[in-house]
């Protein structure tokens, strides 16, 4: 089938109509010799007949339509779409999170659903055709790519005997997007066939609307009973003790007593017996001892399940880390004393430091003070603009000292009431500067991010103005100092579930050797995070040193079977077309240059016919 890009330039075709009119018109009226038939004499002069002339003009005429109509075809962008029928392809979506790690009885022994899965998976494989496109899918926090349409099937069975449990949760909404994303760029028309047993948070439902193609569900496994352990926390008492608190899930029938052992490291710091109710209950274990920061741990003692991999939970807690803070430039009382707190351990130098001044320093704050284009640092700057910033001076301004952007973190509980500034340079801002504060409406005081770090700058003297003191001015130093390291719980901080993916500000320098247990980036201050294997895992940087808890999700430690409401949906099995787009655009302009170069030859004569005249 034909198809035009740019059908507006089909309407060019009436452009013919005037070209035949004139050129009637031009053959009616010929009897006295003008100028615009000089050269139309000329050729009749030479010609033998009228006749000849009337032929070749009209053949003229006829080239001339003939090459505009090309030269619009071109412009129009035509091309053909061929259709080629195939069969639909298959695409697996196989659950690999923490519950699929639950033992089953079988004839052949005790095995994990995993491996029942996988038997599954082959099996379904096998039954397909040996040129059926197949994909598989592993599904936990996400989907990842296990194989494409380009492998073979012995080559996809052999990698699924590769394939283990995760300690992940299945987060339906990360699969979706990720199966959602490849659908859309995927023209082929493919069936889904889902391996889980079930427990999908919104029932299928974010699933189904992403792959919008049926999908067919296989269960595994079946209805067992557990008990499982989650959220450890510590509390710190009035009396120099402490109380650890944790929850437990309980899909037994009826109470369970089992022991306890609780933990800091190695070492056993409590063993007891609990009772376990039926459902979810919270537990609170009295500790008589000082709490203090490090890796705890709570086990359930011969707790005879299905699941063992949630028998234990983990617990970090981190030495709460000073934010370190460098003053550069002139010394300043005001900025000093907006510092003076506990969690704040800052310095002061005369010049900008030099080198990789992250690993340093969390803040910089520079005080007219010559500062490099790359500063790869959160800075605060007093009366200077960094060479690189995206925005430059203006005019100079005074006055009164007014909040532009009150919805901005660093405006948060600030009000500069009647605060006044004088001889101050105001600010053109660039393309994504915030503008927070404004002197006679002309900007001194703006804001930014980039490259993953955060820059403000105010281009007053704190000694000519009244601003350092206002009352204002330590909230708005304390604002930044929390939009650059937002402050975490120490219990919270690196106590995460696998699969989960958070952001903490740290410094460059911070990593961990664990590389089984964690994944995490770095993108500027920020720490991007992932939690992969559960486990106590140790991290370092020039800050300091502690460890990382990561722990099996509370929801797969709900191990019964839990079926999805859409069930065996009938596949696509008749054929599907895909459409294969071929531009033809330039064929037509082809034929319009070798129109015109006729039409030339056929004006000034053929050299063929002069050699025979």
């Amino acid at each position: 089938m034909l198809i035009f890009g740019l059908l507006a330039f089909l309407w060019l075709l009436f452009t013919i109509i005037p070209v035949i009119f004139f050129y009637f018109l031009r053959m009616q009226f010929r009897r006295q010799p003008v100028s615009s038939t000089y050269i139309w004499n000329k050729f009749k002069d030479r010609l033998s007949t009228g006749n000849r002339l009337k032929w070749r003009t009209l053949l003229l005429l006829i080239l001339q339509i003939l090459a505009l109509i090309f030269l619009i075809l071109a412009l129009t962008k035509p091309s053909f779409i061929s259709g080629t029928a195939s069969k639909p392809g298959t695409c697996f979506l196989l659950d690999v999170s923490a519950s699929m790690g639950v033992s089953e009885s079988t004839t052949e022994g005790t095995v994990t659903r995993l491996d029942i899965a996988k038997k599954m998976l082959a099996d379904e494989i096998d039954k397909l055709p040996d040129d059926s496109p197949i994909k598989v899918y592993l599904c936990s926090s996400d989907a990842v790519l296990l194989t494409d349409t380009r492998e073979n099937k012995s080559g996809i069975k052999i990698k699924l005997k590769n394939i283990n449990v995760t300690d992940k949760g299945f987060k339906e909404e990360g699969t979706a997007a990720t199966i959602s994303a490849w659908q859309s760029i995927e023209k082929k028309a493919f069936n889904y066939t889902m391996i889980t047993d079930g427990g999908l948070e919104f029932q299928g439902k974010k699933l189904f609307d992403a792959v919008k193609s049926p999908v067919k569900i296989l269960y595994v496994g079946e209805n067992r009973n557990n008990i499982g352990i989650n959220g450890l926390r510590l509390i710190d008492q009035e009396d120099d003790s402490y109380n650890a608190l944790f929850y437990m899930r309980n899909t037994f029938d009826m109470p369970k007593n089992l022991g306890i052992i609780f933990k800091s490291g190695d070492r056993i710091i409590s063993e007891s017996t609990i009772e376990v109710p039926q459902g979810l209950s919270k537990h609170i274990l009295e500790i008589d001892e000082e709490f203090q920061t490090g890796s705890y741990s709570i086990e359930l003692e011969n707790n005879d399940d299905a699941f063992k991999a949630d028998d234990i939970c983990y617990l970090s807690v981190n030495q709460e880390q000073k934010i370190r803070i460098l003053v550069a430039g002139k010394d300043n009382p005001f900025i000093n004393a907006a510092l003076a707190y506990e969690n704040i351990l800052f310095s002061t130098t005369d010049k900008f430091p030099q080198g990789n001044i992250s690993s340093d320093w969390d803040i910089i704050i520079s005080n007219y003070v010559k500062t490099p284009g790359q500063a790869n640092c959160n800075l605060l700057y007093f009366g200077d603009i960094p060479a690189d910033a995206s925005l430059k001076y203006g005019k100079t301004t005074g006055g009164r000292l007014v909040a532009a952007d009150t919805n901005h973190p660093l405006l948060r509980y600030v009000d500069w009431e009647n605060t006044r500034i004088a001889g101050s340079l105001s600010l053109i801002p660039g393309s994504g500067v915030s503008v927070l504060s404004t002197a006679n409406n002309l900007p001194v005081m703006a804001a930014w991010e980039q490259d993953g770090y955060k820059y403000a700058v105010c281009t007053f003297d704190i000694f000519n103005s009244d601003i350092g003191l206002s009352g204002s001015f330590p909230i708005f130093l304390q604002n930044f100092i929390s939009w650059c390291v937002p402050g975490n719980d120490s219990q919270l901080k690196y106590t995460i579930d696998a699969g989960e993916t958070i952001t903490r500000y740290e410094s460059s320098s911070w990593e961990s050797k664990e590389k089984e247990g964690i994944t995490y980036r770095h993108n500027g201050s920020k720490l991007v995070l992932t939690g992969v294997k559960s486990g106590t895992y140790q991290w370092e940087s020039s800050a300091g040193n502690g460890t990382i808890s990561i722990n099996i999700p509370l929801s797969e430690t709900d191990i019964p079977l839990k079926k999805i409401s859409q069930v065996n949906i009938p596949v696509i099995s008749e054929n599907t077309t895909t459409d294969r787009t071929v531009p033809v655009d330039k064929l037509p302009l082809i034929i319009f240059l070798i129109l015109i170069i006729l039409e030339w030859f056929l004006w000034i004569g053929i050299p063929l016919f002069k050699r025979r005249r």
